[in-house]
This record gives C-alpha cells, structure tokens and sequence, in this order.
C-alpha cells in the first residue's frame, strides 16, 4: 500500500487524498468523494475527485437529507458497504426524488458507500459514483472494495488514536473548538492557504476567515505562527 497511508506520519487531508487516488486508480471510477463525520453524524471536511462544484452544492445544500445512506439513515452503525443497486430495487430508485431529480440528473447509475467506524459510530466515509461505464462492477470487485475497507478501518483507527493526534484533540478540547474550528486548525499547521480549506469546508474565504479569528480569540493569539508556536511550546503538535 501507499507510505501516505500510514497514518501515524499522516494527516487526515492526506488520508482522504490518498484514500481517493486509491479506489480511482484501482477500479477506473471517475467520480469519488472523501468526508468525516461528526458526533452528530453531520458531513464534514470534504475532499472530491472530479465531482462538479455545482453537484456537491446541490447535495450540501438540499439533497443530502434525501440520501437513503447519509451516514445519519444508516440505523446499523456496524455497516462497512453498501451499494445503491443491491440494497435498493431498481423500481423503488425511480420513484426516488434523490435517484430521480438528482444522481440521474447528473449521469450517476450507482453509488457504492463505504463507512469507517470508531467508539461505535460512523466516522468517516468515501462515496464511489458509478457512471453507466462503470457500474458493471463485479461481485469479485466489490469483495475487493470490503477488503480495502478493512484496511482503511484500520488505518483511520491508526490516525485517531496516534499520540499526535490525542495531542491535538486535547488542545482542541482545552480551547473549547468546534469540528470546522477544528478542521481549519488541522490545515492552518499543515500551511495550506485559506482556498484550500473553503473547499474542504465547502464554504467562502470570508467563513475561513470568520472561522480563523474565532480560533485567534479562543486561543488568545494574534497569528498562525503564534499558534504554532503555542501547540509546540505545550508539545502538543508534532
């Protein structure tokens, strides 16, 4: 497997990256999307892969509450993959506004969901969109797609329980951040600039900015460098 995936040297924007390049590489999918999810089971920090903007907006802005595999609708938290097709009858899927005014809208035959898990609730998640090319996936396939999922299970595992990621977390908590505080924290310290992180958080610059000077408040700093130096000074952050 990739060094990326190792998630003890890793962070959760390369995780998502590599976990994409990943399934695309291997299966020939096109379409893919990475999120995690929070206590709430809300959808966060996003990475895509040729997904269209206007796609991902419509799904944020209104269709997700209508997605049968939300992570929120999937009552056995238990569940690694579903796939659209096996799981729902192809004439229910038409009588569906979220297959019928969306995913087919967009030339989506099929989706396959894949859920990673800690302390008992959905973490995480990867969305494989099948176009009608790709949804002649194999049973041999999908065993495929089961196993790497146990390897990405392991490594999320890995990630959330390494000691720099306890460590952070921690100085998280002590300044009372919320998840997308979190989020623009995580990116700040890895350098990437506020685009980047509007487009992890599926929001503007302003809200980055707006999110950023609530972090500089909470944490009682005037920059991005004084809060680096601050996670160092208290180790907490390697």
């Amino acid at each position: 497997m990739r060094a990326g995936l190792n998630t003890t040297q890793s962070s959760l924007s390369s995780l998502q990256d590599e976990s994409l390049k990943l399934f695309t590489d291997l299966f020939g999918i096109q379409k893919a999307a990475a999120y995690m999810v929070d206590s709430g089971s809300k959808m966060f920090s996003f990475k895509n892969c040729a997904l269209q903007p206007a796609l991902q907006r419509e799904y944020l802005e209104y269709f997700y509450r209508l997605d049968p595999f939300h992570p929120s609708n999937v009552e056995d938290k238990d569940t690694s993959v579903l796939r659209a097709s096996d799981a729902i009858a192809l004439h229910r899927r038409k009588d569906n506004p979220y297959y019928s005014e969306f995913l087919s809208r967009w030339g989506i035959d099929d989706t396959i969901e894949i859920y990673l898990h800690s302390e008992g609730r959905i973490v995480a998640g990867l969305s494989l969109f099948l176009d009608e090319g790709d949804s002649e996936l194999l049973s041999a396939d999908m065993k495929r797609i089961e196993s790497l999922q146990k390897f990405l299970q392991f490594s999320i595992e890995s990630y959330l329980d390494s000691p720099q990621r306890r460590n952070f977390e921690a100085v998280c908590d002590e300044y009372h951040l919320t998840a997308k505080e979190r989020v623009v924290l995580e990116q700040v310290i890895q350098g990437l600039p506020h685009k980047s992180i509007a487009n992890c958080l599926c929001c503007s610059l302003s809200t980055v900015k707006t999110h950023l000077q609530n972090i500089f408040e909470k944490m009682s700093v005037r920059s991005k460098a004084e809060i680096i130096s601050l996670l160092y000074s208290q180790q907490s952050y390697h």
